[in-house]
């Protein structure tokens, strides 16, 4: 079973910017799923619950294919509560009754065990949106803060990383993850 390191944040946080740092670094990473979903042309102003799913499906797929030791993952399963949060409250989706939920939760139940820590990023001051994102600075602010509300209630080990430069961040992550080996 792989030991999971998720790196999460709001839109504009460096995930994939630090997630790519890292494996020029020689580390295991699990790309995001919904960069993938998103450059196919797939948005969730059609339809979040759908593309919430597509995401989650392969999502799981990476996890599943990523093989022993420790690896990084851009985004995880814990992900999903914060969007479907940030959908219900400023979009109004209704998720009453909804299948999605209850798959959701079979998900983060078979897989929050393999996340042995959550790098919860801090966004960027000067929020730059990248060529696939749509959100607003005030949305991608609202998304950062329903994923470390969703993390926060699900994972006991979520490690808050402030901004600054990449290699600054390379290096506390990685100085979190010696700290997380046995006997320390």
């Amino acid at each position: 079973m792989p030991s999971i390191l998720v790196v999460t944040g709001g839109p504009c946080a460096g995930k994939s910017t630090l997630i790519t740092r890292l494996g020029d670094l020689g580390h295991p990473v699990i790309p995001e799923a919904a960069a993938e979903v998103i450059l196919e042309g797939r948005h969730p102003s059609g339809d979040p619950v759908a593309f919430q799913r597509e995401i989650l499906r392969r999502q799981l797929q990476k996890e599943a294919a990523a093989g022993e030791g420790l690896i990084f993952a851009d985004r995880a399963v814990g992900d999903h509560f914060g969007y479907l949060e940030y959908y219900r409250t400023y979009c109004g989706l209704d998720l009453a009754g909804s299948e999605f939920l209850r798959e959701l939760d079979r998900a983060w139940e078979s897989s929050w065990r393999s996340y042995r820590a959550v790098f919860l990023l801090e966004q960027n001051p000067e929020f730059v949106p990248s060529h696939y994102r749509r959100e607003s600075s005030l949305e991608a602010r609202r998304i950062h803060q329903a994923l470390r509300a969703a993390y926060a209630t699900r994972h006991p080990r979520v490690i808050e990383v402030g901004w600054a430069p990449v290699e600054d961040r390379v290096r506390a992550v990685l100085g979190a993850v010696e700290d997380l080996r046995p006997g320390r």
